[in-house]
């Protein structure tokens, strides 16, 4: 007879200490460039994740846009293929692409069969060495971007969330920047040429690598991404010092007007990464609102009713924690 199951959700389950949690760290290993290689050989499926992190987020970008758009048009063709044949040739393996931008970094990934790295590897070296930033497909992301840009800036938890980082930090930093609708017309490909050049070069690249790793993936690695040829660029300007200009005004109001909702957003700045509290910390911003089931989850939307989604999150910048380390006399990084 099967045993029956307590789904009386109204009775905490009895607590019990966690057990001994074995965590996997990564090995480290430099490519003769200076490249920082990190590895975690884990699973137990013939994949792998490559991922090349550059400092090439929004603190670095000369103009608004550059960052991201730059990032996202790197699979929109290269010297030797357009875009189409790019993605035919990682379709082919099974492969696919991720590009991703924030504030501090942009990152490209790839994910493969182990047995056909050494085919997608060169696309990869391809995209972040040789991109083409073609006008026609650069036209249309730039048209499609804007038009989304349009549609989301009617939602109100857009409009919160494009505002909220300026009350901390002032539209004329970086990372608190609003962006305009005019601001996407001003954007140009010689824009997105420059800052490629001055940005994915070996002297601002970390590689992150797991999966089923052995010692011939690394050496391949280290053929495409670890020769003195890839073209370092001198001093970027990523340790530039923009002055934080936080709003004075605690509370802030943004009006839609016909809108059936509202947003709320809340936060302060916090400790940094080295302090002893941030790792409990963390833990504890999941149980509160970092999941669906969160405490905020079940509580102010399942069983009170008076939202359809609440949640919390943390956010690291590494130039505003790089400040207050200098302005507290601490060396540790964060």
């Amino acid at each position: 007879m099967p045993t029956e199951l307590n789904l009386d959700r109204k009775t905490m389950p009895a607590l019990a200490k966690a057990g001994k949690i074995d965590i996997t760290h990564a090995a480290t290993h430099k490519l003769p460039n200076g490249v920082p290689v990190y590895y975690v050989n884990a699973g137990t499926q013939d994949v792998v994740r490559i991922e090349l992190i550059f400092r090439a987020g929004a603190y670095q970008q000369e103009m608004a846009l550059q960052a991201d758009t730059t990032n996202a048009m790197l699979e929109e063709g290269t010297k030797k293929h357009s875009a189409e044949e790019l993605a035919s040739l990682l379709d082919y393996y099974g492969s696919f692409l991720e590009t991703s931008s924030q504030q501090d970094y942009s990152t490209v990934s790839i994910y493969s069969l182990g047995k056909h790295v050494g085919k997608v590897l060169p696309v990869l070296e391809e995209l972040i060495k040789e991109p083409s930033f073609p006008q026609t497909e650069f036209d249309v992301y730039v048209k499609n971007k804007k038009q989304r840009f349009l549609v989301d800036g009617g939602k109100v938890r857009v409009i919160a969330a494009r505002n909220f980082p300026a009350m901390f930090f002032g539209d004329a930093h970086p990372y608190g920047h609003v962006t305009r609708i005019d601001e996407f017309d001003t954007l140009t490909t010689k824009h997105l040429q420059a800052f490629h050049q001055k940005h994915y070069s070996p002297t601002d690249c970390a590689i992150i690598i797991a999966g089923q790793i052995n010692d011939d993936l690394l050496k391949q690695v280290g053929d495409y991404f670890g020769s003195a040829s890839w073209n370092c660029a001198a001093a970027n300007g990523t340790d530039k010092a923009i002055e934080a200009k936080p709003s004075a005004e605690k509370i802030h109001f943004i009006e839609k007007k016909g809108a059936v909702q509202s947003a709320i957003k809340l936060g302060r700045p916090m400790f940094l990464k080295s302090h002893p509290d941030a790792i409990p910390f963390q833990i504890v911003n999941v149980v509160l609102g970092g999941y669906f089931g969160s405490r905020l989850m079940s509580n102010i939307r399942e069983d009170k009713g008076y939202t359809y989604g609440i949640g919390s999150g943390l956010l690291s910048n590494i130039e505003r924690g790089r400040r207050r380390c200098v302005q507290q006399g601490l060396n540790r990084g964060i």
